[in-house]
């Protein structure tokens, strides 16, 4: 009996100090938690929440970015209006025994400091739309230019001019991350060019500043639950450089030659400040971006009479893009949910190759007032870009 009793109670102690040493364990999840393990703990939710965003805020300056990188057709399509006006303001011209061009009726816009200035105005509207992959949202853009500018002929066949203008955007982002944001920018710039009124060699140059700032609102979802709006300010500065080149070739009403156009820009996002839901809030560093684009391509062009003082000159463009600079970039960040700690992500290189078509027409009307229409889509295989771009100038 006594046997007994002495076996059951080392089985009672023996299963007390059992539980006593699994109460023990279990204190650190049932009771007052260190901060150490909580962290560890949420970090892959963190991770994901800065991951969003960081590609979301990256999502917006490649945006703007892609709006500056418009400024380049843009321009180009001003000096074109610019040539072809010299060109077929000249009247009907006919060569004569010696082989020399000669007038027959009308004005010379271009004989020596005659109508040595250029009011102009351009405004255009794009739509971009690419798609989402898994390190980059879809995004659907809606972004505008007004420019408004004004040159002087130095002397003959060489013009400079300054401009500035407005471009606000809208942007619907889809896919890996939900949100969208409204584009303000601010540009102005200067610009020198050198053609001759009969066709042959031509160059463009431009310079232009600016700078951008967004208002930005996010939905942030992840494993099907909603964790509230994430909203920021981001503000950019930009630098561009750009030219364009090519030779014409006259031959009656026709007129045709190759073109060659080169881009670069620099795009400086500053750090901002995101606001969560409640009290958390997220940095975004700062980013730098930068574009190396160039397009070779060629055009053709065909004069219209449409009486004495009007001329309709269709024309069609067909060009080839590449981008050297625009690849993939790392923005970095942090979480006040996790002060000190620095979270990083890989956003998908810009597309290289680009395929663009321009067709549109110049009206000529007298020696003083011009105008084109055009028409511009640039397809690639992740997305396309449909430009529709109003230019008007003013000679006197």
């Amino acid at each position: 009996m006594n046997i007994h009793r002495r076996v059951l109670s080392r089985r009672f102690l023996k299963l007390l100090c059992l539980l006593m040493i699994g109460q023990t364990n279990s204190t650190p999840v049932q009771g007052a938690t260190p901060a150490a393990t909580l962290a560890a703990q949420q970090q892959p939710l963190w991770q994901k929440l800065a991951k969003t965003d960081l590609l979301f805020q990256s999502g917006i300056n490649q945006v703007s970015l892609l709006q500056l990188r418009q400024i380049s057709p843009l321009l180009y399509n001003h000096f074109q209006l610019n040539r072809t006006e010299r060109e077929y303001s000249m009247g009907a011209r006919t060569p004569d025994e010696g082989g020399k061009i000669t007038k027959q009726g009308g004005s010379d816009k271009s004989d020596g400091g005659h109508l040595p200035w250029d009011l102009w105005t351009q405004e255009s509207g794009s739509l971009l739309q690419s798609s989402s992959t898994t390190t980059s949202p879809g995004k659907n853009s809606t972004i505008g230019a007004f420019l408004l500018g004004l040159d002087y002929e130095i002397c003959r066949d060489v013009r400079a001019g300054l401009f500035s203008g407005y471009m606000p955007g809208s942007t619907t982002f889809s896919g890996v991350q939900n949100g969208n944001s409204i584009t303000q920018g601010l540009v102005y710039g200067g610009s020198l060019s050198y053609a001759k009124p009969n066709g042959g060699f031509y160059a463009d140059g431009l310079i232009t500043g600016g700078g951008f700032q967004s208002s930005t609102s996010q939905s942030i979802s992840l494993n099907g639950k909603n964790y509230g709006t994430v909203s920021g300010t981001p503000v950019c500065s930009t630098l561009t450089l750009g030219g364009d080149t090519g030779y014409d070739v006259r031959h009656g009403p026709w007129t045709y030659g190759p073109i060659g156009t080169i881009q670069y820009t620099q795009l400086h996002a500053n750090a901002v400040n995101l606001s969560g839901p409640g009290s958390s809030s997220a940095i975004m560093n700062a980013q730098n971006l930068e574009s190396l684009y160039t397009a070779l391509g060629s055009h053709v062009l065909y004069a219209i009479p449409c009486s004495r003082s009007v001329r309709l000159v269709p024309e069609l463009r067909l060009l080839w893009s590449h981008e050297f600079l625009n690849g993939a970039t790392t923005p970095t960040g942090s979480l006040s949910q996790n002060p000190g700690h620095t979270y990083s992500t890989t956003t998908a290189a810009a597309q290289q190759n680009v395929s663009n078509a321009y067709a549109g027409f110049t009206a000529l009307v007298g020696n003083h007032f011009s105008s084109s229409l055009f028409y511009g889509a640039a397809l690639s295989s992740s997305g396309s870009v449909q430009t529709l771009i109003l230019s008007v100038n003013l000679a006197f």
